[in-house]
């Protein structure tokens, strides 16, 4: 699947279109534990999240 949108919410969640037109949400709230997800704890670095044109 190819990312067409990606959307950062308030409340740690990722509203996701693919190019197929499919819309779904992914919950980052489960993964903040890690020490990868350290930085996007702060809500206003969060909220800055894009793809860049990668895949999922």
């Amino acid at each position: 699947m190819r990312i067409k949108k990606i959307e950062a919410m308030s409340n740690y969640i990722l509203r996701i279109e693919s190019e197929e037109g499919q819309i779904g949400d992914f919950d980052v709230k489960p993964y903040m534990a890690y020490e990868a997800f350290v930085y996007l704890k702060d809500i206003d670095h969060f909220m800055r999240i894009g793809n860049g044109g990668y895949y999922l």
